[in-house]
């Protein structure tokens, strides 16, 4: 499970809360990343917010256009929280208010009688990176 969070400018009049909400960002001007991140068209519905309208104004085609926009002071973005580096000073990623949304990740293999060693290990190793880089 990798939570969702808002992505906005480090200066944002909302980069010191510790939870946004989709309400609050009723009004800004948003990039979406359809291949990598959630549907713009989708926030309205979440958001429960009369006249509530994402603006979308850029679209990117992964995660880095997207951070570089929001960097920028451009617009701000939701992605999933695995998308973000680690250090990145330019932008602030904060937890959804209600409704919180999650990107579920899987790994799909055949279903044989001996799994190959190689398969369990790498199974584990995908694991193990996605829970050190949640925590």
């Amino acid at each position: 499970r990798d939570p969702v969070v808002a992505v906005v400018p480090a200066r944002h009049r909302l980069a010191g809360r510790e939870v946004i909400d989709l309400a609050s960002l009723a009004s800004e001007t948003w990039i979406a990343a359809p291949e990598a991140a959630l549907r713009l068209e989708l926030l309205s519905q979440m958001a429960k917010t009369p006249g509530f309208q994402a603006r979308l104004q850029y679209e990117g085609d992964d995660f880095n256009t997207v951070l570089g926009f929001v960097a920028a002071g451009l617009c701000v973005a939701v992605m999933p929280r695995l998308a973000l580096p680690r250090t990145h000073t330019q932008v602030v990623a904060r937890p959804l208010a209600e409704p919180r949304l999650t990107r579920f990740i899987y790994a799909v293999r055949i279903d044989t009688r001996h799994t190959p060693r190689a398969v369990l290990d790498l199974e584990g190793m995908l694991a193990a990176q996605a829970l050190a880089a949640l925590s």
